[in-house]
């Protein structure tokens, strides 16, 4: 898997694409750590029931809420490296260059669009969830919108991501050899 430093950069971008990049690789990193986070608290929790008899209580729920931001906040390095989960019989199939490259920039106009009314449902939820203050049920009790905002933050990114590759088509990858290296 490539890593987002191992993309081509490209210096002939707009200030605002290469700004999306940098907040996409900072999200990207935050979604290592709460990667980190979740693994620390599995290891807590499995040395807190079996060495020590003394289960803790708010592992299990902290590791569902983290997932979840880790999720979101992977989700636009995942679209603007084209790493997502796709079908590519249709794409593979498209063998002159420039036919694939404006089908791939119309597919990923299309997921903007569908993207902006998930984001607009998950944003009025979240709004709703903020307003209400529901809580989540568990064992260790937080506003829900605490855990929800990383939903419609990270469609958003991933929109614009998308968005990026209906403008400038797919991003370069560096090409790397079969053990991983370039």
């Amino acid at each position: 898997m490539n890593q987002p430093s191992d993309i081509a950069l490209q210096d002939n971008e707009p200030r605002l694409v290469r700004l999306l990049d940098l907040i996409t690789k900072i999200f990207y990193g935050l979604a290592g750590f709460l990667l980190l986070l979740i693994m620390l608290a599995y290891v807590t929790e499995i040395i807190m029931r079996f060495l020590f008899n003394k289960p803790t209580t708010w592992s299990i729920d902290t590791i569902s809420y983290l997932l979840g931001a880790m999720i979101c906040l992977a989700a636009p390095e995942l679209a603007r490296a084209g790493q997502h989960v796709s079908i590519t019989l249709v794409p593979e199939a498209i063998k002159a260059p420039r036919a694939h490259r404006n089908y791939v920039r119309v597919l990923a106009f299309i997921c903007v669009l569908i993207l902006s009314g998930v984001i607009y449902i998950t944003w009025m939820e979240f709004l709703r969830l903020h307003r209400n203050n529901i809580l989540t049920v568990g064992t260790f009790v937080i506003p829900k919108w605490w855990v929800f905002f990383f939903i419609p933050m990270g469609l958003f990114f991933t929109a614009l991501q998308f968005f990026r590759i209906s403008i400038y088509g797919p991003v370069p990858v560096a090409p790397t050899t079969s053990d991983g290296s370039e």
